[in-house]
């Protein structure tokens, strides 16, 4: 609803009613009269026209009639009253400027209160699709957890299936190597009897072969116990040669050497 304009004549209306209700027609009481319309300032400014008039009709009413001592002491309560009036402005202004404040500060709580206002419908949209939210991961956890109890249980007959098979085939895996095991000794005792007998029949070759050797040996240096004089003998004889010897001095040579021969076979 729009506020009505306040004008000179309203003011002067309400300050008058305002007095005749025993009450000081001050800018707040007069405020308070007209609904609180009109600003402080131009209250401010009518009212104290408003006293001077007041004044100026009250002075010209009583001035015929009052003495010369009566007009002094009018004069100085008028003095008194218009020292009264300029306090009661400046202290009109003090509250018309703190009144200003006040509006200015109504104005910037109404812009903050309206700015909560919009966040506050925002957070009550965003609270809805928050709760919508969590509506949905709720129904989401519920189709998981149903899904996983599924899959655990599942899981625990898939494990016992497999328990028990690895055990069959753990039991089965111990038989076939208990029947290997005794298998292998069986044959195992054969084959060891049968590499002794290969064992014992190799030493007893070993044997043999080291008689044969010790033959062959002792042959080897007799041989060589006869091939050494012959060794010298044929050095002679290529010296005899060399030296031209004649054919009754070889003659001899080969008798006295087929003798030498002949006795060292004996030996």
């Amino acid at each position: 609803m729009q506020k009505q304009r306040i004008n000179k004549q309203k003011i002067f209306d309400a300050a008058k009613i305002v007095a005749h209700l025993d009450k000081e027609p001050t800018t707040t009481n007069v405020r308070e009269y007209l609904a609180y319309t009109g600003s402080q300032t131009t209250l401010h400014k009518y009212l104290k026209e408003w006293r001077m008039k007041c004044f100026q009709a009250y002075q010209s009413d009583n001035m015929l009639e009052a003495a010369p001592q009566e007009i002094t002491k009018l004069q100085k309560e008028n003095d008194s009253l218009t020292q009264i009036i300029a306090k009661m402005e400046e202290h009109s202004k003090i509250v018309a400027n703190e009144f200003a404040k006040t509006e200015r500060k109504n104005i910037e709580l109404t812009q903050k209160v309206v700015q909560l206002e919009s966040q506050k419908t925002l957070l009550e949209k965003e609270f809805i699709e928050l709760k919508k939210d969590k509506e949905h991961t709720n129904n989401l956890y519920r189709d998981l957890k149903e899904e996983r109890e599924i899959l655990l249980g599942k899981m625990e007959r898939d494990k016992d299936q497999l328990i028990a098979s690895l055990q069959e085939e753990l039991r089965q895996t111990h038989q076939k190597s208990l029947e290997k095991i005794q298998d292998i000794s069986y044959h195992g005792h054969d084959l060891l009897m049968q590499e002794k007998v290969k064992a014992m029949n190799l030493e007893e070759k070993n044997k043999n072969l080291s008689v044969e050797m010790a033959k062959l040996q002792l042959e080897l240096n007799n041989t060589n116990r006869i091939v050494e004089p012959l060794k010298t003998r044929i050095k002679q004889l290529e010296k005899l040669i060399a030296e031209n010897i004649t054919v009754e001095q070889l003659k001899e040579y080969e008798r006295k050497l087929q003798s030498f021969i002949f006795v060292n076979n004996d030996k």
